[in-house]
């Protein structure tokens, strides 16, 4: 999502966002996003829908000082307008369960953007153990020293390393490998809505980091998939409307595995 984002984002504002100090509010508000119904952001839209007057286990099983360090992510990043974006609660509800449910403790993300999915997937490795457990790559300076400014105040700098640079970098899968002390088991494809550039980090994927790794992808809504190692994929889009199921990949655009990869695209 970085590279999406970050050619929009004035450079005086990346600036501003890369120097800010979080700031977490004391006490988190009773109900916790149960308050976003009523709030005018976009970015919120999925609490106002009719049959999500609840709030999501993604958030409900946050200990009370990591939903005060998400309710003052929201707050800041929302004092810049509509600039800055994060996953949205259906696919990084599917991402977190993947990691959690299956005991996966090495972790890939192309693209954190300002920060979101890495702070609620560092949450959910440091309950697991994982010391690190997610190598986070994003191309845009500002956005790396912001996220790692609230990683810090999360007290997450043991379970999450963050790095400067392009998600197609070829060296970036013996980097990862060396911080993880393996193979990530997971790669989080999040660092464009651009095909060609999806593809590029696809292909780059394919080939550094082994075959039986779960993958998950955002991929833009125009375009289908490019060709990926898994034989099954799941979707989750960015609408209420945009969830369908892939069952599966011809031979001639897939790879084969010694077991099935489970793969979320976004």
């Amino acid at each position: 999502m970085a590279d999406r984002f970050a050619e929009r984002l004035p450079r005086p504002l990346r600036r501003v966002l890369a120097r800010a100090r979080p700031d977490v509010p004391p006490l988190t508000r009773p109900g916790r996003s149960a308050r976003f119904r009523t709030a005018s952001h976009n970015r919120f839209w999925w609490h106002r829908l009719r049959s999500t007057d609840y709030v999501p286990p993604l958030y409900a099983g946050l200990s009370l000082r990591e939903w005060a360090v998400v309710q003052g992510w929201f707050a800041q990043t929302g004092r810049h307008g509509r600039m800055v974006a994060e996953i949205n609660v259906p696919a990084m509800s599917v991402v977190t369960a993947l990691v959690a449910g299956n005991g996966i403790r090495r972790v890939v993300q192309l693209g954190h953007h300002y920060g979101y999915s890495a702070l609620l997937l560092g949450f959910t490795l440091r309950a697991m153990g994982a010391r690190p457990g997610l190598f986070t790559i994003d191309i845009d300076p500002a956005a790396c020293e912001f996220t790692r400014r609230w990683l810090a105040h999360a007290g997450l700098c043991d379970h999450v390393v963050v790095r400067e640079g392009a998600s197609a970098d070829p060296r970036l899968a013996d980097d990862a490998a060396a911080v993880l002390g393996g193979p990530p088991e997971v790669v989080l494809v999040d660092s464009s809505h651009a095909y060609s550039h999806t593809l590029a980090s696809w292909t780059c994927g394919r080939r550094a980091f082994p075959s039986g790794a779960s993958s998950c992808c955002t991929t833009p809504a125009s375009s289908p998939p490019p060709s990926i190692p898994p034989r099954r994929a799941a979707c989750v889009g960015p609408s209420p409307s945009g969830c369908r199921t892939i069952p599966r990949w011809p031979a001639s655009r897939s790879t084969a595995t010694s077991r099935p990869a489970r793969t979320a695209t976004r």
